[in-house]
């Protein structure tokens, strides 16, 4: 075998997993891991293959949403994980931001996550209110998606 058959992999998987890093670093999910890191099992509802943006990221078909009655778990699919760390919000630390039309793409709904960290989750209308407790606390400034 050629040294090239052995370099390319390790260089693809380093490549693919700086990427991770740095779209989990753009859309700021690397912000929101210093402090809501999921530590345990999750056991609530969940909803796997769906999409989401989350500042410049866009997650399309990728995310992986769960609630209970505690909060909201976000994780990343595995092969897209580099950088993502499964996450959990108390419902505490999640503000419905506004409704929004797109055009070619229905309504979606903006989340504020993180009380200081504040950062903005765009989910399809349809997921997020299949998800989301009808109680959830709407977000002050109207910004959206």
């Amino acid at each position: 075998m050629t040294p090239f058959a052995y370099v390319f992999p390790v260089f693809f998987v380093t490549l693919w997993v700086t990427i991770g890093h740095m779209l989990a670093w753009a859309g700021g999910w690397h912000q929101l891991a210093r402090r809501y890191v999921a530590t345990d099992g999750f056991s609530g509802e969940s909803h796997g293959f769906c999409s989401g943006e989350m500042g410049w990221t866009n997650y399309n078909g990728v995310l992986w949403l769960g609630t209970d009655g505690e909060g909201l778990r976000l994780a990343v699919m595995f092969p897209f994980r580099g950088g993502h760390p499964p996450l959990f919000l108390p419902w505490h630390e999640v503000r419905l931001g506004e409704r929004k039309k797109r055009f070619l793409s229905g309504e979606w709904v903006t989340l504020h996550l993180g009380s200081e960290e504040d950062v903005r989750l765009c989910l399809p209308a349809r997921k997020a209110d299949a998800l989301l407790p009808a109680g959830l606390a709407r977000h002050s400034a109207p910004t959206g998606c």
